[in-house]
């Protein structure tokens, strides 16, 4: 290779462009930036480059070693900033321009500047799994998911989804320009009044869903006078309702409803497509429906953008032409791997099921026994996770005030005295004591006594600073960590702390009041010695007539 040395990336990247150089090295934040800002179309990224020895760039906030409180508050925005405003912040700055199969789109210079200045907004069934859906946490899942990202890194445009409750409304989304366009939607003369559409680029069948115990359908007509459960505001609808007049179609809100009414006898059959029924029948029903045949009607999907942005449907033109096969292949396989025989042979059939009506009920019955037993597995999984979650609660936390326990106390109070051996102005610590709290379980119980126990550690918490720590130590002790403070600011705030006590009308027990002993980390303190001089200050406020703070 003959290297060539460059003092900026924008120079380096120009000669790239211009073909004054075959190939560069760059880091992947600097090049997607200068392709986006630049709107270079004529460039791409064609690997990673790994060499051995050498690490991928790893990026922090760079603080000086005694701005431990910067460092703590920096860490706990870094923790709060969440996935998608990380990918938004990317986004923004860099670009999502990636390596992919088919190559980059060729778009014209009105095309860029719709792609640079536009937010893409798009609507999904939320219901259509395996073409796409929601998931339980409201992520946009299924097929249609991996054709916007796919979307995503052929154009370095930003899709952006507008959630809806059902297919239904989000037809009507984009009939009222609440959306730009959808990814997956069979073209209609009716559809054509609002909506343009690219060529197709999926072609799915249309099977028929019954109980086990019905005969194979040859063909449509066999469903003559029976109630056929069908989509609302599907497209074949209105299709099978005028080829078909002679069958009872009744609208169902969605494929659940849909197979639930099969199964209970509410329908004699359902209509959908082999990729929405079989993705369905491998979680449920399995044993109790199947598909009994294939009618003549095929699902054939293209990209529906709304009628008046012809630049966007040319966009979106250039990215069908450009997605290759193999492409297609991967994402339709990934969410339907199973595939339905469509040359089956109904007399063969026949002639061999009375062979197998035995085995078909052992297994029927067997898979029941399996779905039975994978229900309560799920239960108990779920089970075991929240017995989990409560154990790591109740392994930090005092179960009654639901402050920090004595063992997150003691962690908290390590790593102060770890931090104290770096920094000049160090923790302090104050244990406070309840004065005369075995009066109020003697003499109104030991209910109103947690009562007051509670509401004592409402008032710590609503009077401390948010840097402050504070737990539950035993009893009716409590330990408030102060981390880089001094000692008189300290006591200022537990005089206030003392003061709220003293004042608080606690519920049918009247006033209470506490005392409190405080200190200040000294070097060579360890758990022991730093708590052990803290309690000696409490005994003496105590012993010197309580509801006061003494500093030793």
């Amino acid at each position: 290779m003959n290297l060539i040395f460059y003092d900026s990336y924008d120079d380096l990247t120009k000669d790239l462009v211009f073909g004054k150089i075959d190939a560069l090295m760059q880091n992947l934040p600097n090049i997607n930036h200068l392709i986006k800002k630049n709107l270079y179309n004529n460039i791409k990224l064609a690997s990673e480059l790994v060499l051995p020895n050498t690490n991928r760039e790893d990026l922090r906030f760079g603080i000086q070693p005694e701005k431990s409180l910067l460092i703590s508050i920096l860490q706990k925005s870094l923790i709060s900033i969440s996935k998608r405003e990380m990918e938004e912040l990317s986004d923004k700055w860099i670009g999502s321009i990636k390596e992919y199969p088919g190559g980059h789109i060729d778009l014209d210079d009105t095309e860029k500047a719709y792609i640079n200045t536009h937010t893409i907004k798009y609507c999904i069934n939320p219901s259509g799994l395996p073409f796409e859906g929601l998931n339980e946490d409201g992520e946009h899942v299924g097929m249609s998911s991996d054709y916007y990202r796919l979307f995503e890194q052929m154009l370095s445009a930003k899709f952006e989804l507008v959630k809806t409750n059902t297919w239904s409304q989000s037809v009507e989304y984009i009939q009222h320009k609440k959306c730009d366009m959808l990814a997956l939607g069979m073209e209609t003369e009716e559809r054509k009044k609002y909506l343009n559409f690219t060529s197709h680029y999926l072609d799915v069948p249309l099977v028929v869903a019954t109980r086990v115990d019905v005969p194979f359908i040859n063909q449509i007509l066999d469903l003559e006078g029976e109630k056929i459960g069908i989509i609302r505001d599907d497209v074949f609808v209105k299709i099978l309702r005028t080829k078909y007049p002679s069958l009872k179609i009744v609208e169902v809100d969605d494929i659940y409803d849909g197979l639930d009414q099969v199964k209970n006898g509410q329908l004699f059959a359902y209509i959908d497509t082999l990729a929405s029924i079989g993705y369905e029948f491998q979680s449920k029903y399995f044993g109790e429906l199947k598909i009994a045949g294939k009618i003549s009607e095929n699902l054939k999907l293209s990209i529906a953008v709304r009628k008046n942005d012809e630049t966007l449907l040319g966009i979106l033109q250039k990215v069908v032409n450009n997605i290759t096969n193999e492409r297609h292949r991967k994402i339709f396989t990934k969410w339907i791997p199973i595939k339905y025989e469509q040359d089956v042979n109904y007399k063969i059939v026949w002639q061999i099921v009375l062979a197998i009506v035995v085995f078909l009920a052992l297994m029927i019955y067997w898979n029941r026994k399996i779905a039975k037993a994978n229900t309560l597995l799920k239960q108990a999984q779920k089970d075991i996770e929240e017995k989990n979650k409560e154990l790591n609660r109740l392994a930090l936390t005092d179960n009654l005030t639901t402050l920090f326990n004595r063992r997150k106390l003691e962690e908290l109070i390590q790593a102060e005295i770890d931090k104290g051996c770096h920094v000049d102005n160090s923790f302090c610590l104050s244990i406070l004591d309840i004065d005369h709290f075995k009066e109020v379980n003697d003499k109104y119980g030991h209910q109103r006594g947690d009562s007051v126990l509670v509401e004592i550690a409402r008032v710590l918490k609503d009077s401390l600073r948010i840097t402050d720590y504070v737990g539950r130590y035993g009893g009716e002790e409590f330990i408030i960590i102060f981390p880089e403070s001094s000692i008189a600011d300290v006591k200022l705030i537990i005089e206030g702390v003392r003061l709220k006590i003293a004042q608080y009308d606690f519920e049918g027990v009247e006033h209470k009041t506490a005392s409190f002993g405080l200190t200040a980390f000294k070097a060579g303190d360890t758990i022991e010695t730093v708590v052990k001089r803290a309690d000696n200050a409490l005994y003496e406020a105590k012993e010197s007539g309580r509801n006061r703070v003494v500093v030793n």
